[in-house]
């Protein structure tokens, strides 16, 4: 299983995923590092066929914000939706939007520069979600 990284880790990688229809593929098992705002960080793997549908950004906003499957959203999207499968209460989903926002953060920081009312926005997005339409599974 080949190991992955964050896009600003040394030796930057890109996630070995396709575009399938409105789904992110992963097209290769994998193990992916997520650096944690507390302390080192976890581990996740992922097997080929996992998906996930990139961030959630409406239609009518993706002129202004961007389009969901985008580089500099993929990641951070990646791992929120992780994090939001295995919610079981609210407290945990917040948990899930704070690490969205962290690696929205560090991606800013060292890669793609995100505006930081882009950043803003999409934590707002995030946040509105889980508040009004997320349920525990």
């Amino acid at each position: 299983m080949k190991i992955y990284f964050s896009s600003w880790a040394n030796g930057e990688t890109v996630l070995p995923v396709r575009l399938v229809g409105n789904r992110l593929v992963f097209s290769k098992n994998c193990r992916i590092y997520v650096p944690q705002p507390l302390g080192s960080g976890i581990w996740l793997n992922f097997q080929v066929d996992d998906w996930w549908d990139g961030a959630s950004i409406p239609q009518w906003a993706w002129s202004i914000i961007g389009h969901p499957f985008t580089e500099e959203f993929r990641f951070a999207s990646l791992i929120h939706d992780e994090y939001c499968k295995h919610a079981k209460t609210y407290e945990d989903r917040r948990i899930g939007d704070s690490q969205f926002l962290y690696l929205l953060n560090l991606t800013s920081i060292h890669k793609s520069r995100i505006p930081r009312w882009k950043l803003k926005a999409m934590y707002l997005a995030v946040r509105l979600n889980s508040r009004f339409l997320w349920r525990p599974s």
